[in-house]
């Protein structure tokens, strides 16, 4: 195992990886971004962001002023930048007030991109899919406005990150008794004439609908208990933008909230061009999940009922409702197309599954014709243990995690083509679990130590393992080729001073022999830097 080691002396003390001396710094670091093909870490103390690439033989950092006080790091969605949000600093008598911002790295250039100076101190980001908006928020709790006497939680503000016109707008939202909890993005579209996103504010009782590409245009709030004798809180939302129309699933309701968009004339500039109505569709005792499939007038919606271990199939043109039994208690439903054991055809399934329930079966439908197929369409099949997780792999697979300590299953994979299961033995509890969703799909896991494991998910399913000398705290296989023309494998290694320490590996054909280890690159210039 080599390594790429950088040591730091600071004020006669040698950091080494096995020291049990505690080096108190003010340091505190924001948990890795993993970019694609490099990682980025954010020093909250020093405002500084330190960028790793694992190409370059040194694991030399190039060091960033980010911003004082940052809160939140993330990779922009669609682009290969680090989005940094900073509380920014009140100032003393010897030192100017700097405000909160977001802060947008391209590691490629190794410099700040843009930087957006905020009215306030948010602490929550949410992203559009393809990384054009950016949404910030207050948190629920009053730490949320740190630093601020006075703040309204239901202002928002929205950034844009591909560098149009506003760049920033604030949009301070309608309401109705309680606070943001969260947001979702519509996906871009062009709706009534024009392209533009569509953000979704949920709240306990009502959503809000913002026009993001249109700053001018009023928010509109739909509460979905005008009598106010129940409380829901949104917990799931689909878009159907050829209708237009958003689907809402909400805990404490057993029906699914229509809201529905139609055309109109504005009266000014800071009217929408759009109005929504609001209309119910039962569906089943307490709905756990959706998913939507079809086209057109066939256009359907599948929703999970486990409590009468259904299957409840929605029909939103007419309000129609099939309930399919399903002989478990599922709540998870997996939506996929493909053959089946019974044909070749490629059509609209689903895999449903009880996760966290304790259900000890897996059950497919075939979507096409359920509604009159009802029972016919449905499968079930046993399972060796049940269920805590559940994900779609490529190539038509998908991996289910099980409930530890039953007869050593702690997972499985799926074949939905075929319908098989292969269970994957397991001799411990794995401490720290990854799964690249993207090919080639692995499964990464250690043991808690200095050991890790893998293996291919859509090969042969046989366990690999590679041992290091220092304990494995994470695992992050980059998504993309570095400059050296391999794809990394980023090993966050135990590290009690807080001072960085990570091994990089080879992520297609990992080995010890390869292994590079950096330790104390969060202390790289610490003294140049003017730290304490």
């Amino acid at each position: 195992m080599k390594r790429a080691t950088r040591l730091f002396l600071l004020l006669g003390l040698a950091c080494q990886p096995n020291s049990e001396t505690s080096s108190s710094t003010s340091r505190s670091v924001l948990p890795m971004v993993a970019l694609d093909n490099s990682v980025a870490y954010v020093d909250s103390s020093s405002g500084s962001t330190f960028l790793l690439d694992p190409a370059d033989p040194a694991l030399k950092p190039r060091i960033l002023p980010t911003g004082k006080s940052p809160l939140a790091a993330v990779k922009r969605k669609g682009a290969n930048q680090l989005l940094v949000l900073t509380h920014g600093d009140q100032g003393s008598a010897s030192t100017a007030p700097e405000p909160a911002r977001l802060v947008l790295i391209d590691p490629a250039s190794g410099a700040a991109q843009a930087s957006y100076d905020l009215p306030g101190r948010y602490d929550q980001l949410a992203q559009s899919d393809d990384g054009v908006f950016a949404v910030l928020t207050y948190g629920s709790a009053s730490s949320g406005a740190s630093g601020s006497m006075l703040y309204n939680p239901n202002d928002l503000e929205v950034v844009r990150l591909d560098g149009k016109q506003p760049p920033l707008a604030s949009r301070p939202i309608r309401s109705l008794g309680s606070v943001p909890i969260g947001v979702r993005f519509s996906p871009r579209t062009t709706l009534f004439g024009q392209p533009r996103t569509l953000a979704v504010v949920s709240a306990v009782n009502y959503v809000t609908l913002l026009d993001l590409d249109n700053a001018q245009h009023t928010e509109i709030t739909v509460p979905l208990v005008p009598d106010g004798k129940q409380t829901v809180t949104p917990a799931q939302i689909l878009f159907d933008m050829t209708g237009p129309v958003v689907y809402l699933r909400a805990d404490g309701s057993n029906d699914l909230f229509q809201i529905s968009l139609a055309q109109s004339t504005p009266a000014d500039s800071s009217s929408n061009d759009f109005r929504v109505s609001l209309s119910l569709i039962g569906s089943g005792s307490a709905p756990s999940d959706m998913g939507m499939f079809g086209t057109g007038d066939k256009m359907r919606i599948a929703v999970t009922a486990p409590g009468a271990q259904q299957l409840v199939i929605l029909d939103p043109k007419t309000g129609n409702a099939t309930p399919v039994p399903t002989g478990a208690q599922v709540n998870r439903i997996l939506l996929f197309q493909g053959p089946s054991p019974k044909s070749s055809e490629i059509q609209d399934r689903a895999m449903l599954a009880g996760v966290g329930t304790g259900a000890m079966a897996l059950v497919f439908a075939d979507l096409q014709n359920i509604e009159t197929a009802q029972g016919l369409a449905i499968e079930s099949w046993s399972l060796p243990a049940p269920i805590s997780d559940i994900r779609l792999l490529p190539g038509n697979l998908a991996l289910l995690t099980h409930q530890y300590g039953y007869g050593g299953a702690a997972f499985s994979i799926v074949n939905l083509a075929d319908r098989t299961i292969e269970p994957i033995g397991s001799s411990g509890a794995l401490d720290d679990v990854t799964v690249e969703t993207a090919a080639p799909s692995r499964l990464w896991g250690t043991d808690g130590a200095n050991r890790m494991e893998y293996l291919d998910l859509a090969g042969n399913l046989q366990g690999r393992e590679v041992i290091l000398d220092q304990t494995i705290v994470s695992i992050t296989p980059l998504a993309s080729k570095s400059g050296d023309g391999k794809r990394h494998l980023v090993l966050e290694m135990y590290d009690p001073m807080n001072v960085g320490y990570l091994t990089v590996l080879d992520a297609d054909q990992p080995d010890r022999k390869g292994a590079r280890s950096a330790y104390g690159f969060l202390l790289t210039d610490y003294l140049e830097r003017g730290q304490p």
